[in-house]
């Protein structure tokens, strides 16, 4: 009987942080289509993460922009990163087996009492549409602080059925 009890705990937990990992996140793919920009944008569904043993907490999507004028479109993985203490300055991400991509810090900040780091990942169109079964991106820092993300199936086939979608309407 004590170990149904705890295995319902643990069962249970584990339902509690999923629920409160995905919480606040969006859920669904938006389309933002500006008048005046040259491009439309298209956000994907939001994964995140929680280290505990660093405490890295990490939001991630998808992020894709579709030309208006000739229907070329590129992606981001775009993720905004926090943890606690100093400085980690995260300068490279790569595929699993250290394959590198094209990374780009955008911002550095501190906010209350944590350090936010913001970083895109580019990815091609093509590369994109190879990868409907997901994939990871592992991001490195000068701390040794490195941090893997996943991004699911759906984020990624919902995501390039909003951009077709985006490019049939142009």
């Amino acid at each position: 009987m004590k170990l149904k009890t705890l295995l319902l705990f643990i069962a249970l937990a584990m339902v509690f942080t999923a629920c409160s990992v995905t919480q606040g996140l969006r859920q669904n793919v938006e389309v933002i289509n500006n008048p005046s920009d040259m491009m439309i944008e298209v956000r994907g569904i939001e994964g995140s993460i929680y280290e505990s043993d660093d405490q890295t907490k990490a939001v991630y999507f998808l992020r894709s922009f579709v030309s208006k004028e000739d229907n070329s479109t590129n992606h981001q993985v775009y993720v905004t990163c926090s943890y606690p203490n100093n400085w980690r300055t995260y300068f490279r991400a790569t595929y699993p087996g250290g394959r590198h991509t094209v990374f780009e810090s955008l911002d550095r900040s501190f906010e209350g009492t944590s350090y936010v780091e913001q970083m895109r990942v580019g990815i091609t169109d093509d590369s994109l549409r190879k990868k409907t079964s997901g994939f990871s991106l592992i991001f490195y820092s000068e701390t040794s602080n490195d941090f893997t993300i996943y991004l699911r199936k759906d984020q990624v086939v919902q995501q390039i059925a909003a951009v077709d979608s985006v490019i049939r309407s142009l």
